[in-house]
């Protein structure tokens, strides 16, 4: 026989688990901290490309 533990962790394989909201909204928190840091370095990654030198091209004709 299965314990009802072991009947509740198969029946919620790879779903998050149920919380109070005051534990969500922490969790939330952290995510957004961690989401606001990563667009912060995309956006500083992106000005750096901004600021490559460039490169002379010969002249051309598009036909």
């Amino acid at each position: 026989m299965t314990t009802q533990a072991a009947t509740t962790q198969a029946t919620t394989a790879g779903k998050p688990p149920v919380v109070d909201i005051h534990t969500w909204r922490a969790e939330l928190a952290e995510l957004r901290k961690r989401e606001k840091a990563a667009t912060r370095e995309l956006d500083a990654i992106a000005a750096a490309r901004r600021r490559l030198p460039m490169v002379k091209m010969d002249d051309y004709t598009l036909t």
